[in-house]
């Protein structure tokens, strides 16, 4: 499978609009520890399960060691499936082309964390989402990425930081 910005823009939502290129301090170098085996919360019951719509989403910062962050946008209306089993929660992107769900946990108060991993041929992508949310409301979500491989020819090593807003939309 040849891997296209396009497609690189599905799997990670809204967070690889890389807008503008140079060092922000907002944006994280996520390592495979800092994405998986993210423990649960002390959340009960199944409240948040259902389906979200990311309906705005922009680009905080970018960081590039190599590449460039111009030719990048931020993306809306990709739908997020989400299954919460007491403090586990599962968010997975439906028009993703293979990457795991974001998993990690959720805690009474809304608090929400998951990670998720995608690599293919030379490209790796490492996620990591945090926020709140309430119940059959919203999400609003901190989304951080760690970009690196070769897309349409180009090789990037780059971290991103973006934000969205996913309303739920039904079960």
């Amino acid at each position: 499978m040849t891997v296209t910005r396009s497609r690189v823009a599905a799997v990670v939502v809204v967070l690889v609009g890389l807008a503008a290129c140079g060092s922000d301090s907002k944006t994280k170098n996520l390592s495979t520890g800092d994405v998986t085996d993210l423990p649960s919360g002390n959340a009960d019951g199944t409240a948040f399960t259902g389906t979200y719509v990311i309906a705005d989403s922009s680009i905080d910062g970018c960081d590039c060691r190599q590449g460039p962050c111009s030719g990048w946008h931020a993306s809306s209306g990709h739908q997020i499936l989400v299954k919460q089993d007491n403090g586990a929660l599962s968010m997975d992107e439906k028009d993703s082309f293979g990457a795991e769900p974001c998993r990690g946990g959720i805690d009474k108060n809304g608090k929400f964390w998951c990670g998720y991993s995608y690599r293919a041929n030379d490209l790796s992508l490492l996620g990591l989402w945090e926020g709140t949310g309430v119940a059959t409301k919203s999400f609003d979500v901190t989304s951080n990425l760690t970009v690196a491989g070769t897309i349409d020819g180009q090789y990037y090593d780059c971290d991103v930081q973006g934000h969205f807003r996913a309303p739920y939309v039904g079960p």
